[in-house]
């Protein structure tokens, strides 16, 4: 029971390129699987839409500080980004401080997508657009799954969920 983390980066990707953004970063910890995956998914959804020349993948940590850092670098390049996705919320929430506290204006100066929607992504201004991911449901599913292998050893099936693009104010 679960999703596609490459499908989740493709996703997302393909939205903020719907949304009109042309040069599109991709930020998260090169150390997690499920990062690199997310990656995989941006890097096809820019080849998809004749963008793998732009496609911008910036490793950093999954925290808050390291989210301001990689904001920081990224706009500092030769060619700042429009989006950004960061591969959690925590890296996005830091890039939101940082960007504001350089004075950027989200989205027009760049947008920024996070991934969990974590409550705070909603209640900080302007609100952080995000990545839904069905946790609650995961967890309920698999339980049950657990339940009937143990009722019957035979048991057993694989559900693959949706997540959901959470566009707020800043894309």
């Amino acid at each position: 029971v679960g999703f596609s983390n490459t499908d989740l980066g493709y996703q997302a990707t393909t939205w903020l390129i719907t949304k009109g953004y042309k040069t599109i970063a991709c930020v998260g910890p090169q150390n997690r699987p499920r990062a690199q995956e997310r990656q995989a998914g941006y890097q096809q959804a820019m080849e998809a839409a004749d963008r793998g020349g732009t496609a911008n993948t910036y490793w950093a940590e999954a925290t808050i500080a390291s989210g301001g850092d990689a904001l920081q670098a990224l706009m500092a390049g030769d060619t700042p980004p429009d989006a950004i996705l960061f591969n959690g919320d925590a890296l996005a929430i830091g890039a939101h401080f940082r960007g504001s506290a350089m004075g950027l204006k989200f989205p027009k100066d760049v947008a920024l997508m996070g991934v969990h929607n974590t409550p705070i992504t909603a209640e900080i201004s302007p609100s952080l657009s995000t990545v839904h991911i069905p946790g609650d449901k995961i967890g309920g599913l698999a339980a049950k799954a657990i339940l009937e292998k143990l009722k019957d050893s035979s048991a057993g099936r694989s559900e693959r969920l949706e997540i959901e693009i959470i566009g707020r104010e800043t894309t």
